[in-house]
């Protein structure tokens, strides 16, 4: 199976696709998503899921246009008869534009930084925070709690 069908590769795209390209883009979609359709689908959520369609249907029409797609050298630039060709990023070769956008929003992918609010001064800092039973050389951690 996959995140989307030839039908929504047609409709969002124009392009008209086999099912053997459809999954060929999946297996990309896969690698760089870090998720395959056939993982649980309770690990991702709708908005990820239509994200991860988005990237196979993109995927999939560009694929179309693509020439030796799995045949490709990798090369960091190539310059010949004058002409000088360097990717956009490391992925330029075998991921479409739009499949990296879409990517690029799914959940896993975002920064998983925590805002944390500073205490207040006025707001002395509770005793269970700066101290472990253990500090007191009673050797009993029963009264000490987690935050």
């Amino acid at each position: 199976m996959s995140w989307a069908t030839t039908a929504d590769v047609a409709a969002l795209t124009g392009v008209t696709v086999t099912d053997a390209l459809l999954a060929q883009a999946q297996g990309v979609i896969d690698i760089h998503a870090g998720r395959t359709w056939a993982d649980d689908l309770t690990r991702v959520g709708d908005r990820d899921r239509s994200w991860l369609a988005l990237a196979v249907a993109y995927q999939a029409a560009w694929m179309a246009a693509q020439i030796d797609l799995f045949s490709r050298t990798e090369v960091t630039a190539v310059n010949q008869d004058g002409m000088q060709y360097s990717p956009g990023h490391e992925d330029a070769m075998v991921l479409a534009p739009l499949a990296r956008r879409s990517l690029r929003r799914l959940s896993w992918r975002r920064s998983r930084s925590v805002r944390v609010r500073p205490r207040r001064p006025t707001e002395p800092a509770p005793v269970s925070d700066l101290v472990d039973a253990d500090d007191y050389g009673d050797g009993d951690a029963a009264g000490w709690t987690p935050l």
